[in-house]
């Protein structure tokens, strides 16, 4: 097979061959792809034509192995040192080189293979990953690309690009893309799917569903179609002929150009369908079609958190989406408080995320700037610096400073402030507020009071709500040094003042304002683990549940006392040995929510709560092994919460516990 499949390449390599301008440098790849899930074996043909000088280098997964290849003319050559191959093409001219690869894939969900770890081959579905290995990575240098994809008729196939042909003959399934855009990867992904097809105006609309959920594609297609027109108006012209949902064996969420590859265990829930997706769909205008220049940072996921996910948001809940809005909010500054400062780093040098860490970093807080921006300039000239971000960037890569340059020339203002000191800084301002003092004047009343900031101050616009008996009145204080003193002028007899009430300021919330949540441990450098059961099948099971669920040092203790307990916990337990145990901390017996739902049935409970000394803990109160492992792969989902009751591995209820009292708030007399 791979033999005849690379003699077929190979001798229409001069027909296919293009050059390019002289002088010019140019990329092509034509690459030619075939699956044999029964068995896993995967072969693939790689024509690579270069005009001009390259470079690229590649490190094949250890499934995958060099079967053979061909040099055409002079200036090329391949090496290989210490598992990395380098491609070299030296010259003003035109290089052709071919390479044949082959081996056998993992199964999804078979050990070695995964949905980060490397390509995978089986009957329930395919995956060459963008960063496998499998084609030479060319750097910064973008390339154009054709790819063809060979698989039994039972299946299909599908790849970034444009579809230039498709047939089914002699059992099999061939189908080609070609991308003649500027592009930075390619990824393949094929399973036993049924194909739905939907004309958007120019644009293909189709869905790669598993035969199990195929009921779910006129929904989806909808609801694409709907994301498409949004960003459409909100940036510009879709980059793409066509946009695909295709369902995965593996738990992931990934965008590719052109692409959603959604885990198919989780298309039936609606929030995947109302916030994932369209976060997914967002990615081909910020990402896919503007690249990140990783060495300026990421603000690609930042961006689309905020036109997505928080827009969303906005869009829905009471009072026009204010309620779920704010609750976003703060949620972002409740993850940051729960941040060990170890963990923090500057927004510009998130590259990706790994861990919850980097989330609260490159997600939450890049996310903050935009509404924070939003704010500061004015949601009219926001969306014009938008569109120009777009229209100068579009297949380029780009980095904060682009973005920067997009939204002064938008506002004919300098922000390099503004952005350097939310990029390249850590941590984050923590505002006190003092001397609030209340008189009448001739014409209605005056409320003064001080704002104090910690060293060195931030730039701020300070939102500053006043309640009076006429209805609550809002302003905006600059706040540039570390202590400033204000007046403001009312009509009415003032009844309180509160300082960043919808918490529209990254800052750092004072304890009163934060509530303790699961986040508090995930995110502790080290914590304490204790199970409280003799079971050995429950002390393995809550073992690997916690590794899972937190991100730092674990130490197992069998018993401890409050006065050696000096960093966060997880108890894990149930009946009398956990009631003992929490005894033994100094903990309160299982608490109960506001609602008065937590007291309900269930098999495990999680609760968060603080230690005599102030450290925070989680308690799972477990009835089985199996209760434990139903919520292993769930529970770091649920970070931002205070407690959560499941049955059956489904979840009840969960809720934040309510926060105590707000210091940047005070009566007035």
């Amino acid at each position: 097979m791979i033999g005849r499949l690379a003699a077929a390449l190979l001798a229409s390599l001069l027909a296919l061959f293009l050059p390019g301008p002289a002088g010019a440098q140019s990329i092509h790849m034509d690459i030619e792809v075939r699956f044999d899930p029964q068995s896993g074996e995967v072969a693939l043909v790689e024509l690579l034509q270069v005009s001009g000088e390259a470079v690229a280098t590649f490190r094949l997964p250890p499934e995958l192995s060099l079967k053979s290849m061909k040099i055409d003319g002079p200036g090329s050559r391949l090496s290989r040192e210490d598992g990395v191959w380098t491609l070299r093409f030296e010259g003003a001219i035109d290089h052709r080189m071919a390479l044949v690869f082959g081996g056998v894939l993992a199964a999804p969900g078979e050990s070695g293979g995964g949905a980060v770890s490397g390509p995978v081959s089986g009957p329930e579905g395919s995956y060459l990953p963008s960063f496998g290995g499998w084609y030479p990575d060319f750097g910064d240098d973008p390339f154009t690309y054709t790819l063809a994809i060979d698989v039994p008729e039972g299946q299909r196939a599908v790849a970034p690009g444009r579809l230039v042909g498709e047939t089914v003959e002699e059992g099999r399934y061939r189908v080609r893309f070609e991308a003649d855009w500027p592009a930075e990867d390619m990824t393949v992904m094929a399973g036993p799917y049924m194909i739905d097809e939907k004309p958007h105006g120019d644009i293909i609309l189709r869905s790669y569903f598993h035969p199990e959920i195929a009921d779910l594609s006129a929904p989806y297609l909808d609801a694409s179609a709907g994301y498409l027109d949004r960003y459409e108006a909100l940036i510009g012209d879709y980059p793409y002929p066509a946009f695909s949902v295709v369902s995965s064996p593996l738990p992931v969420g990934l965008g590719f150009a052109g692409i959603a590859y959604m885990g198919k265990r989780v298309l039936r829930l609606p929030f995947i369908r109302g916030r994932s997706l369209g976060h997914e769909v967002l990615h081909n205008w910020w990402g896919n079609g503007v690249f990140v220049d990783y060495e300026g940072g990421n603000w690609a996921e930042g961006l689309t958190t905020f036109m997505a996910d928080y827009a969303y948001a906005e869009d829905a809940g009471d009072n026009g989406g204010d309620d779920l809005s704010r609750a976003m909010r703060l949620r972002w500054l409740t993850d940051f408080a729960a941040l060990p400062a170890q963990s923090d780093a500057p927004v510009r040098a998130f590259a990706g995320r790994v861990r919850g860490a980097s989330q609260v970093t490159g997600y939450d807080k890049a996310a903050m700037l935009f509404v924070m921006l939003r704010d500061e300039i004015g949601a009219g000239v926001f969306n014009d610096g938008i569109r120009r971000f777009w229209r100068d960037n579009r297949f380029k890569r780009a980095d904060w400073g682009d973005l920067r340059e997009a939204f002064e020339a938008a506002s004919g203002r300098g922000l390099k402030p503004f952005f350097s000191q939310w990029l390249d800084r850590t941590g984050a301002p923590k505002l006190r507020i003092k001397s609030v003092k209340a008189a009448s004047t001739d014409t209605g009343y005056r409320v003064g009071f001080t704002l104090i900031q910690e060293a060195p101050a931030y730039s701020l616009s300070v939102p500053v709500v006043v309640e009076t008996e006429a209805g609550p009145r809002e302003f905006r204080v600059p706040l540039d040094d570390r202590i400033e003193r204000y007046s403001l002028d009312l009509e009415a007899r003032p009844t309180a003042l509160e300082i960043d009430p919808d918490a529209r300021l990254f800052r750092r919330l004072d304890p009163g304002e934060v509530p303790l949540v699961l986040r508090h441990v995930m995110l502790a450098p080290k914590i304490t683990l204790t199970v409280a059961s003799d079971d050995p099948a429950m002390t393995a099971a809550a073992e690997t549940l916690v590794d899972r669920l937190v991100e730092g040092e674990v130490e197992k203790v069998a018993r401890f006392s409050a006065l050696l307990f000096d960093r966060p916990l997880v108890i894990v337990g149930s009946g009398l040995k956990l009631g003992r145990a929490l005894a033994a901390a100094e903990l309160p017996a299982r608490p109960e929510s506001p609602d008065g739902k937590f007291a309900g049935r269930g098999e495990l409970r999680v609760w968060t709560t603080r230690s005599p000394r102030g450290f925070p803990v989680i308690v799972i109160e477990a009835e089985s092994p199996e209760a434990l492992e139903a919520v292993t792969r769930r529970l770091p989902h649920y970070g931002a919460k205070s407690y959560l009751l499941f049955d059956a591995g489904e979840l009840v209820t969960s809720g934040i516990w309510p926060p105590g009292a707000n210091p940047l708030r005070v009566e007035l007399p």
